[in-house]
């Protein structure tokens, strides 16, 4: 839980050119320069997995955080 605002090390832009429409693919050509919804949103999100018993791996190099995933706790179904 301590680490976990370790995330200000991440180079968090993306450029997303095209993603999945409704059964189409579509140019998007966007580019965010930021962690989207922000920083803290992530920061809450991550602490809040911990929280709940899921788990967050970091992925170093040179002792510098580069990359990282989080699974929460919960079980969902999708709908019928």
């Amino acid at each position: 839980m301590d680490e976990c605002d370790r995330i200000r090390e991440l180079n968090a832009s993306q450029y997303i050119g095209r993603a999945c429409g409704y059964r189409q693919l579509v140019e998007l050509n966007y580019h965010d320069m930021d962690f989207s919804n922000g920083f803290e949103n992530h920061l809450v999100n991550l602490e809040n997995t911990i929280r709940s018993g899921g788990i967050v791996l970091g992925a170093f190099f040179k002792e510098r955080l580069v990359g990282f995933c989080s699974v929460n706790n919960t079980v969902f179904v999708f709908g019928e």
